[in-house]
C-alpha cells in the first residue's frame, strides 16, 4: 500500500539510524532509539531545563509545537554519548569543546524505557521509541553568571561566553538555532528554559505508576496547592529527603512517606533572660505570608550526618559561617531530643507521613561579637534573612523567601536554672508573652478586614508601656500624678489662686510622696578621671603602704581570690587600716578633697567598731569591699562611676557591717532588741552600720570640701549601699535587676541604673566567700557556722526556738545546708550579675570583655561566668565530696569540744 518513495525512506530509516522493522500482526513497525537530553541550568536560583517549544521548516513554512527537551534519534554504531554531543553540536551550537568545559554529564541519571506513546513518521509507519535519557548540566564556575557586553571598539567575546549568550544564559531568555538537515533542508528550533515540571522524563513516568499500584492517587498532585508530581519525584529520588515504605493499606494507600527533620534550639541569654530563636513569618515571592511560628528546621537526607546539617542550616538559613559557629555557638550534648509522629502529610492528600525530628540544643557563648548582629544579639532584636529555592547556589540571584525571626522566652522553668522568680517576674513575663500574643494576632489577614488592626495597635502600645514601667517598678511607683490630683481646683483660678495652688503642689510632693523636687544627683562632668583602678595602682606615699601589706593588696587588685586572712598576717592585724590607706585614701583625696590624715582617722574609728565576730569582723570587711570593688570594675561599673560615687561605694562596703555583734535581724526583732526598738524591726542592723558610718564620717572632715548637694549625694548612695545586703530582700532586690535589665533604656550612664548595679555589687561581695576557691570558702564558712552556732546557743539559753542553720545537733547536715545556701541564694546572684555582663553597657560588647581582649594577665580575662560561678560550682561539688564536708566538720567539733 506504500509508494516506492515511503518504502526507501522505510528502507533509510533502517540501514542509516539502527532502526527495527517489527510486525505486530497484520501492522509494520518501525523501533527507534532516541537520545533524549535534559539539559539542566541554575537560573535566578531555581534549576530549569533546556525546552525545544517549536520547529520551523524554511522549505514549506510549516510550524510544529514540540514541548519536549533535546533530543535525537541513534545512529548505527552509535553510542548514547556520541548522539547527545551531536544534538548539542548540530542543534544547539554548542560545540564539543564547550561541552568538555561547562557541561557536567550525570552518569547515574542514564535511564532507558520503552516509551508507550507512539507516532507515524513521514512515511505513515508506527514508530515506538526506545528511549535512552540522560540529564546534563551546566557548570557556572568557570563562566561568569553575568552577560558580557563590549563596546564596538573592543576585541570579540570569549570562545566560551559566545555560546552561553547564544543559548540565553545567565538570564534564562528564549533563543532560536539553525540546523541544516542531511538532505538539505534547514529548520529553526525555538528554545526556552522552562521550570523541570516541564521534564515528564520516563523515570517520572515510572514513579506515577509505582505510586497509583500502590493506591495513591496521582490525580491529585498539583491540585488545590499540593505538590507536584516532579516535587513528589525530586523530594524522593533526587533531594533525597525523604523516603517511602510499603506497609499495610491504609485507606487503600499502602505507601508511608518518612522524613527526617532536624531542629536546632538556638539559646541566647539577653538582658538576663534566656531566649529561643524562632521563625515567625515567611514572605514568598508572590508577596504571600505563611506564619511560621517554628525553630530553624531543615530535612536531612537518609545517614546524613546531624552535626554537618547543623552547621549548613545555620550557614544557609542564618549567615553564620561554620569558623563563627566554631566560636560563638555551643552545642548541648545532654539537651538532645528525638521525636516521632505519624500524621497526614499537609500537600500529599491520603498519604500518611513519618517525621523523625531531632532537636538539638545549641547556646550562644558569646552573643556580643560583631558576627552575631546579624541575629539581632545581643539586645535580642528581631531581624529579616532571605533564603534561595532549592538548589540555588553561587549566582543564585533570584529571591524566593523573606524570613521574619524573632527571639522569644524560653519555656517557664528555663530562665534561671536555681531561681525562678518572685510574682513581679511573674507578672513580666506573663505580660511579655500577651504582648507577643496580640502582635501575632495583629499579623492575621482577617484583622485588618474586620476593622480591629486599629484598637490591637492600641492595645498593644498600652502593653508595651506598661512593660517599660514595670521594669522601672521602683520608679514607678514613686511617681505621683499631681496634675491629675490637683487639675480641678486649677480650673477657673486666676493667676493669685494659680500660685496658690502650685504652693500646695510642692507641698504635697515634698510630704506626702517619695519623689523630691530637686533630689540631688552626682554629675558625671568634670569626674570621669577619677576612677578607682587609677588608686590603686598609684605609687605608694607612706610605710604602710610600701610594706608587704600594702604590696599584697595593690598585686591583689586584679585578683578575685586575695586571701585576705595573709593580708591580715602581713599587716600584723591591722587589715582594715592597710587595705583603706591603699584604696580609699587616694581616692578620696582626689574625689571628696580631703586630707590624708583625716581619711586615716577614719578607716581606724571603723576598724576600732569591727568587734572580735569569727564572721563579722574587719577581715570580712575587707573581702567584701575586695570582691565588691572587682565586680564593679569588671562589668565596667568602676568606669562611670564619678569620683563622689566611687567613693561612696568603697566606704559603704567598708563599713556595711560595722559594730554587727554577731546576730541577726530575726534574733533582735525576736529579742525586742534596743535596735528593733529604735529602727522598728526594719533592716534592723543594716540601719545601725548606716548611722554608725555617718557619726564617724560627721566626727571626722572627710565630706567638709564637698557641696551641700554632694553631701546629700553621698549620704543617698551609702544608704542605699548598706540597706541593700539586708538578706530579706535578697530575691526582691534580684528579680526587680533583672526585669530591669529588660528595660529598652537601661545605662550604666543613667545614675539610678547605676546605684542599682553598685547595690548588686556590694550584695554580692557581702557573701562572696561562697565564689571563692575552695580553701578560702572552707574558711569562711566554718567561721560564719560558728557565729550561728553562738545565737543558737543563746537562743536556746532564752527559750526561744533556734533559727535555721543555728542549731549545733544539725552538724551533720551542714554540707547540705552549704550546698542550698550557694545553689539557691548566691547563684542568683551572680548569674544576674553575668547576665549585666553578657548584654553590655549600651548593648556594646561589655567593658569587661573588651578589657579581657587586651590584657594579657589570665586574672584580668576572666568574667563573672568563667570566674565566679565556676567556682561557685566548683564549691557546691566539693560540699557533695563526703570528705571535704568532713574536714570542716571535724574542725568545728574540736573548736565546738575546746568551749
Amino acid at each position: 500500500q506504500k509508494s516506492e518513495a515511503d518504502l526507501r525512506a522505510v528502507y533509510d530509516e533502517l540501514r542509516n539510524r539502527g532502526a527495527r522493522l517489527l510486525v505486530d500482526g497484520g501492522r509494520a513497525l518501525l523501533e527507534v532509539e532516541l537520545v533524549r537530553v535534559y539539559v539542566l541550568a541554575e537560573i535566578s536560583g531555581e534549576d530549569r531545563c533546556l525546552i525545544e517549544h517549536d520547529k520551523f521548516s524554511l522549505e514549506d513554512g510549516k510550524q510544529r509545537t514540540v514541548i519536549l527537551p533535546l533530543a535525537v534519534k541513534l545512529r548505527v554504531g552509535e553510542s548514547w554519548r556520541q548522539a547527545m554531543k551531536r544534538a548539542l553540536r548540530t542543534k544547539v551550537d554548542l560545540d564539543e569543546d564547550w561541552q568538555r568545559t561547562h557541561l557536567q554529564v550525570d552518569e547515574d541519571s542514564y535511564y532507558v524505557f520503552e516509551e508507550a506513546e507512539c507516532w507515524s513518521d513521514r512515511s505513515g509507519v508506527q514508530v515506538v521509541p526506545r528511549v535512552h535519557e540522560v540529564h546534563a548540566r551546566v557548570r557556572f564556575s568557570s563562566v561568569s553568571k553575568e552577560p558580557v557586553y563590549r563596546s564596538k571598539t573592543s576585541s570579540s567575546s570569549s570562545h566560551h561566553q559566545g555560546p552561553l549568550r547564544r543559548i540565553g544564559l545567565p538570564t534564562g531568555r528564549d533563543f532560536v538555532t539553525r540546523e541544516i538537515n542531511e538532505d538539505g533542508r534547514t529548520t529553526l528550533h525555538v528554545w526556552c528554559w522552562k521550570s523541570r515540571e516541564y521534564e515528564r522524563n520516563g523515570r517520572l513516568r515510572a514513579f506515577s505508576r509505582y505510586l497509583s499500584a500502590r493506591g495513591f492517587d496521582v490525580a491529585q498532585l498539583g491540585q488545590r496547592g499540593n505538590k507536584t508530581l516532579f516535587e513528589f519525584y525530586s523530594e524522593v529520588k533526587e533531594k533525597m529527603t525523604c523516603s517511602l515504605i510499603e506497609t499495610p493499606p491504609v485507606d487503600g494507600v499502602g505507601l508511608l512517606r518518612v522524613v527526617d527533620v532536624l531542629k536546632i534550639r538556638l539559646i541566647a541569654r539577653i538582658r538576663g533572660r534566656r531566649r529561643v530563636l524562632n521563625e515567625m513569618e515567611q514572605l514568598r515571592e508572590d508577596v504571600r505570608k505563611k506564619s511560621a511560628g517554628q525553630l530553624p528546621a531543615l530535612k536531612m537526607k537518609e545517614a546524613e550526618d546531624w552535626r554537618e546539617v547543623t552547621r549548613q542550616l545555620l550557614e544557609v538559613q542564618l549567615g553564620i559561617s561554620p569558623e563563627i559557629q566554631e566560636k560563638c555557638f555551643a552545642i548541648d550534648e545532654d539537651a538532645i531530643l528525638y521525636d516521632e509522629e505519624q500524621r497526614p502529610s499537609e500537600r500529599y492528600p491520603g498519604l500518611l507521613s513519618l517525621c523523625k525530628v531531632r532537636t538539638v540544643a545549641m547556646r550562644v557563648v558569646d552573643p556580643s561579637h560583631p558576627e552575631l548582629s546579624r541575629l539581632g544579639l545581643p539586645r535580642g532584636n528581631g531581624f529579616v534573612t532571605r533564603s534561595w529555592r532549592t538548589g540555588s547556589g553561587a549566582g543564585g540571584a533570584g529571591l524566593s523567601k523573606l524570613h521574619v525571626w524573632e527571639w522569644l522566652p524560653a519555656e517557664e522553668g528555663t530562665t534561671f536554672t536555681t531561681f525562678g522568680g518572685t510574682a513581679l517576674e511573674g507578672v513580666n513575663r506573663n505580660l511579655e508573652e500577651a504582648e507577643r500574643l496580640v502582635a501575632a494576632t495583629g499579623r492575621h489577614p482577617g484583622i485588618s478586614s474586620a476593622g480591629l488592626a486599629g484598637p490591637l495597635g492600641q492595645a498593644l502600645h498600652k502593653m508595651r508601656r506598661c512593660s517599660e514601667q514595670l521594669c522601672n517598678i521602683d520608679r514607678t511607683l514613686e511617681e505621683v500624678d499631681l496634675q491629675a490630683i490637683l487639675g480641678r481646683s486649677r480650673a477657673g483660678r486666676g493667676a493669685s489662686g494659680h500660685i496658690a495652688v502650685s504652693t500646695v503642689a510642692d507641698f504635697i510632693q515634698a510630704n506626702f510622696t517619695q519623689s523630691r523636687p530637686n533630689e540631688p544627683v552626682v554629675q558625671l562632668q568634670g569626674h570621669r578621671a577619677l576612677r578607682f583602678s587609677r588608686f590603686v595602682t598609684g605609687e605608694p606615699d607612706n610605710e604602710g603602704e610600701s610594706g608587704p601589706a600594702g604590696k599584697m593588696v595593690r598585686e591583689g587588685e586584679r585578683c578575685w581570690g586575695l586571701d585576705c586572712f595573709q593580708l591580715g598576717v602581713l599587716a600584723s592585724g591591722r587589715v582594715l587600716e592597710t587595705y583603706g590607706s591603699v584604696v580609699l585614701v587616694p581616692l578620696a583625696r582626689a574625689a571628696l578633697r580631703c586630707r590624708k590624715d583625716d581619711v586615716s582617722a577614719f578607716l581606724e574609728g571603723v576598724a576600732s567598731l569591727y568587734y572580735n565576730n569569727p564572721y563579722h569582723n574587719a577581715t570580712h570587711a575587707v573581702q567584701a569591699t575586695h570582691l565588691a570593688s572587682w565586680l564593679a570594675w569588671h562589668l565596667g561599673l568602676s568606669d562611670f562611676q564619678p569620683g563622689v560615687e566611687c567613693s561612696a561605694f568603697v566606704v559603704a562596703a567598708l563599713c556595711h557591717d560595722v559594730k554587727h555583734f554577731g546576730r541577726s535581724n530575726l534574733f533582735c526583732t525576736t529579742t525586742e532588741h534596743t535596735l528593733a526598738l529604735l529602727y522598728n524591726d526594719y533592716k534592723v542592723l543594716e540601719n545601725m552600720h548606716a548611722a554608725t558610718c555617718f557619726e564617724l564620717l560627721s566626727s571626722s572632715d572627710i565630706l567638709s570640701a564637698l557641696s551641700k548637694e554632694q553631701r546629700s549625694a553621698f549620704r543617698i548612695n551609702i544608704i542605699d549601699y548598706i540597706l541593700a545586703t539586708d538578706l530579706a530582700e535578697h530575691f526582691e532586690c534580684i528579680s526587680k535587676f533583672r526585669v530591669r535589665l529588660e528595660a529598652s533604656d537601661f545605662s550604666m550612664e543613667y545614675e539610678p541604673d547605676r546605684r542599682f548595679v553598685a547595690r548588686m555589687c556590694v550584695k554580692a561581695g557581702d557573701i562572696g566567700h561562697a565564689a571563692l576557691p575552695w580553701a578560702l570558702h572552707q574558711e569562711w564558712s566554718a567561721r560564719v557556722t560558728e557565729e550561728f552556732y553562738a545565737q543558737g546557743d543563746e537562743e536556746r539559753s532564752l527559750g526561744l526556738p533556734v533559727s535555721a542553720f543555728c542549731d549545733r545537733g544539725t552538724l551533720s547536715d551542714l554540707a547540705e545546708s552549704q550546698k542550698g545556701f550557694l545553689t539557691f541564694v548566691c547563684q542568683p546572684l551572680y548569674e544576674a550579675l553575668s547576665a549585666l555582663e553578657e548584654v553590655g553597657v549600651e548593648g556594646r560588647v561589655s567593658l569587661a570583655h573588651r578589657r579581657a581582649r587586651r590584657s594579657k594577665k589570665v586574672e584580668e580575662a576572666k568574667t563573672v561566668e568563667s570566674q565566679c560561678l565556676a567556682e561557685i560550682a566548683a564549691n557546691v561539688e566539693q560540699w557533695g565530696n563526703q570528705r571535704g564536708a568532713d574536714n570542716l566538720k571535724t574542725r568545728l567539733w574540736r573548736r565546738q569540744s575546746s568551749t
